[in-house]
């Protein structure tokens, strides 16, 4: 019903509604760092792999993202169960590196620009430089 009292129609089946809810509050469910740990192990041997992709398909288990968030990145927490995916992620560790350092080097280019005696702007909206 709404605040008037009327009644409001769905626009999804109650069951589905009801199994979703489950999942959202299953995967809200607070987890120690090793009961995460676990929940992945039985993945990786349910699957014989994992992914991003297999994480968050899986119902009974955080999201990838909760991963990352917890061990500060999908490859770290991969580490910790002793997975070692066959992809060579170390490009991720480099790119996250890159854009920590991407203002420092942005302010110093202006900088040097500016010591050279002309103007530098930077549009935040394209990231170009004028």
């Amino acid at each position: 019903m709404d605040p008037s009292g009327k009644s409001i129609r769905g626009i999804i089946e109650p069951e589905i509604f009801s199994r979703v809810r489950e999942i959202i509050l299953a995967r809200s469910q607070k987890f120690t760092d090793e009961e995460m740990l676990d929940k992945l192990r039985a993945l990786l041997e349910q699957h014989g792999r994992i992914s991003g992709f297999i994480i968050d398909e899986a119902d009974d288990i955080p999201s990838s993202m909760a991963f990352r968030h917890r061990f500060g990145s999908l490859v770290s927490a991969y580490r910790l169960i002793g997975y070692n995916p066959e992809i060579d992620y170390s490009f991720i560790e480099t790119n996250r590196k890159v854009r920590k350092q991407h203002p420092e080097i942005v302010a110093s280019v202006v900088r040097q620009i500016q010591e050279l005696g002309a103007v530098a702007t930077l549009d935040e909206k394209t990231g170009c430089f004028t």
